[in-house]
């Protein structure tokens, strides 16, 4: 952190209006250095002034590119030769260069160092639409290879104090949240800053040093058409060139994707792997990856909103608030446990899965309590039952009035009850936490020492390390905050009541663990399984109907060493489908799908009347045509009667 800074300092400098340069200046200045006439088109920037010079004949002729004043002349050379080591070390990647026979000169009005850089066509991932998981890769891999290559670069310019620079985020967010007027954004502004912020500095004297790009974002990659997609091949926009940590690489380029249509943050794992792969990271960089991306939205959002409040004209910053916004929202969204264990499991490393803690005592004593199976392949979801709002209360009665003493449903099962036709997005279908139900009058008992209270519905109790919570359906009978030895009663069940059990870690990776929502997207479940504990082992410890679904990897794997090759499937990680309902499909993960592929199932899927039917016919007979038999002349007498004349009978194929 000891660095000594010879360039520009943001905090010294104060405001950082862009230059003001029209689009006729700017083709004079262009038309001078190129000794031909051009015209300039504005490409816009948040602090410096950009223009495609072309003209008549040629098209694009190079970018002619206005620092602000306050940046040196030896930054820039900085940024020239960081470009030149770049393209040496990376030939099938595009850079800019100096357009040949042009040198930087100083502009009237304070604009200096002006350059003309050459134009790499192909345009940018500019905008929200949607990034395939292969462009998502590709941005990764080119920003690890670029910081490999930047690793041992070294030049006096690039000791600079930028606002872009991660490692001076506390500052900024400090001087300039004040500029973001909104109440609700601007309290999640001041929790970046309050309680993310710290975390990062607690991790800061691990974090490597070295020179990066420090924008390498959807923005500032061009790209090439290749087969239906736009591949990013070249690395523009050095103007952010500094010493700071190789991570922070990294999470700005990670950050750049969440503005983009349906984008969580999960979907930039691909991108994290790639880097991965091209520069290791280290436990603590990936410890401090994802509170990097929300203090690089942090600083986006406020750095954005200032930039516009000194400089009314800069339509580019102004445009660029709403997305700036996004990125943060998005960011922020996801607990931080739950981002690093998703995080580790992508790069290969270990995360153990959390758990009770040993010589617990029971919550409930629950022999022979039966589970539910609520899974897409359970028989008891059949005929549409699975879209009734209350069947699973439904079916823990039938379980009951069958004789059973309890029944539970299942810890991290994805369940067909919670999935939604027609959704856009993902449902929360994976439970973090088991319902139970009982056939009497139930008493709650401590399972480990701690403080015991009562919100609502709910009973909580706080050990050490655990936290145990059962919400209850309707009254729960008071319940003062105690504390309590364990085996202490703690609260009672009214019979054939449902009641939700959850257990988690007290702490996680960085400080108090998140409290877990009942359901989450199965995507996320591995993830929260770093602070969900399996309740189960509190109720009982035999289950007498357990429903696990193969893992889709699995099947695909069995289903390639007994399929003929020439057998395809459909997409390339093909989710596992095991139940059709009407024109749904509905995956082991509880997703619906819209059936619009499926050509045989020209009926739908599922129809009750149309099972039953065939299951009879299978009980009696399955044979050709050529036999003589009622089902078959009736079914040809009903398919002849739709027709037209003269058509009367019908040839079975």
């Amino acid at each position: 952190m000891g660095a000594v800074y010879r360039g520009f300092d943001f905090f010294a400098s104060g405001e950082l209006p862009a230059p003001q340069l029209s689009e006729s200046e700017a083709g004079t200045v262009g038309t001078d250095m190129l000794g031909r006439p051009v015209t300039a088109r504005s490409l816009g920037s948040q602090q410096d002034a950009n223009f495609l010079l072309e003209d008549d004949l040629s098209g694009p002729l190079g970018v002619l590119k206005v620092p602000n004043e306050a940046f040196t002349a030896e930054e820039l050379d900085a940024q020239t030769a960081a470009i030149a080591r770049l393209a040496a070390a990376l030939p099938d990647l595009r850079f800019p260069t100096a357009v040949p026979s042009t040198r930087p000169r100083d502009l009237p009005d304070g604009c200096r160092h002006a350059r003309i850089l050459s134009f790499l066509g192909g345009g940018t991932l500019n905008g929200s639409g949607y990034l395939h998981p292969e462009v998502i890769r590709r941005l990764g891999t080119i920003a690890g290879r670029v910081s490999r290559a930047l690793a041992a670069f070294e030049h006096p310019g690039t000791e600079r104090t930028l606002q872009w620079d991660l490692r001076h985020a506390g500052r900024v967010l400090t001087r300039l949240a004040p500029s973001v007027r909104d109440p609700a954004r601007r309290r999640v502004v001041d929790r970046t800053l309050s309680s993310v912020w710290p975390l990062v500095e607690a991790l800061s004297s691990e974090l490597r040093l070295q020179v990066v790009h420090g924008d390498l974002t959807d923005d500032n990659v061009v790209c090439t058409a290749a087969a239906t997609l736009r591949r990013p091949d070249g690395v523009i926009d050095f103007g952010d060139l500094c010493r700071s940590w190789a991570v922070g690489e990294l999470a700005v380029t990670v950050s750049s994707m969440l503005h983009h249509d349906g984008m969580t943050p999960r979907d930039v794992l691909p991108a994290v792997s790639a880097f991965d792969r091209e520069q290791p990271l280290r436990d603590a960089e990936i410890d401090a990856l994802w509170p990097l991306v929300v203090v690089r939205g942090a600083v986006l959002v406020v750095s954005g909103t200032h930039q516009v409040e000194i400089d009314e004209s800069n339509a580019y910053a102004a445009s660029g608030l709403e997305r700036e916004w996004r990125i943060l929202e998005v960011a922020a969204g996801v607990p931080f446990d739950v981002m690093r264990a998703a995080i580790r499991t992508a790069l290969g490393r270990t995360t153990e899965p959390a758990a009770l803690p040993p010589g617990h005592r029971a919550l409930v004593a629950a022999p022979g309590a039966l589970t539910l199976d609520l899974s897409s392949t359970s028989a008891a979801l059949d005929r549409g039952r699975w879209l009734e709002p209350d069947v699973e209360h439904a079916l823990a009665m039938d379980a009951l009035d069958a004789g059973a003493p309890a029944v539970l449903t299942a810890f991290d099962e994805f369940r067909m009850t919670r999935s939604v036709p027609l959704s856009t997005t993902a449902p929360a279908t994976a439970a973090t936490g088991i319902d139970a139900w009982f056939s009497g009058d139930t008493e709650l008992r401590a399972p480990w020492p701690g403080v015991v209270s009562r919100d609502g519905e709910a009973v909580t109790l706080r050990g050490d390390e655990h936290v145990l919570t059962v919400a209850v359906d309707g009254h729960m009978a008071d319940q003062p905050t105690a504390t309590v030895a364990t085996a202490a009663l703690i609260g009672r069940v009214p019979a054939r009541t449902r009641c939700r059990i959850t257990a988690r870690l007290v702490r996680g990776a960085y400080g108090a663990a998140p409290d877990l929502p009942e359901f989450v997207v199965s995507d996320e479940l591995a993830s929260w399984r770093s602070v969900a504990c399996d309740p189960t082992a509190l109720l009982s410890d035999r289950v007498l109907s357990e429903s696990c679904a193969d893992d889709a990897d699995l099947l695909l794997h069995r289903r390639a060493a007994s399929f003929a090759t020439v057998q395809e499937h459909y997409y390339a990680s093909p989710p596992r489908i095991e139940r059709g309902w009407r024109e749904h499909l509905i995956s082991t993960t509880g997703r619906s799908y819209l059936d619009m592929v499926n050509n045989v199932a020209v009926l739908g899927h599922g129809d009750p009347e149309l099972a039953d039917a065939v299951a009879r016919q299978m009980l009696l007979l399955n044979t050709n045509s050529r036999f003589v038999y009622e089902s078959v002349v009736a079914f040809s007498e009903q398919l002849a009667a739709t027709l037209p004349p003269p058509l009367d009978t019908v040839f079975l194929v």
